[in-house]
């Protein structure tokens, strides 16, 4: 029992083969997935410099389980229909690791992209406002 839920877990994924690579190519198109170019901007290591998956597989993985309501075996079992073989807790890895960097780039980009639009607005509502000591509902 023991040697199965280490065998699974230590599983290694296929993603270096040349015809898995080819077939994820059109997976998703250049709307849908995160272009990897910014992200090395400006760094002068590769984040993904210590992991054998390759870098578009791990942001698939983290990009499924963050913009979808699905589970770490969810996204697993998608994960293994494409063809990649990886574990739950690689993902679970991968997103306590590199979700912080691609919110913060996505937050980068986002608010850059509303500054250039000019006519720029914040829109409030249900705002409560103290005048002279007298709380007002605006």
């Amino acid at each position: 029992m023991i040697s199965d839920v280490f065998r699974r877990n230590t599983r290694l994924c296929v993603s270096n083969r040349p015809q898995l690579r080819k077939s994820l190519r059109g997976a998703f198109s250049a709307e849908q997935s995160l272009n990897l170019a910014w992200l090395g901007q400006g760094m002068p290591k590769s984040p993904f410099r210590y992991f054998k998956t390759s870098p578009e597989i791990i942001q698939l993985a983290v990009m499924m389980y963050v913009r979808f309501p699905l589970s770490l075996r969810n996204v697993e079992d998608l994960l293994h229909e494409r063809g990649i073989d990886v574990c739950h807790e690689s993902i679970r890895l991968w997103v306590d690791r590199f979700g912080p960097m691609f919110a913060g780039k996505i937050r980068v980009r986002r608010a850059s992209f509303m500054r250039q639009i000019p006519q720029w607005r914040w829109h409030l509502d249900e705002v409560f406002v103290k005048i002279n000591g007298v709380q007002h509902y605006l």
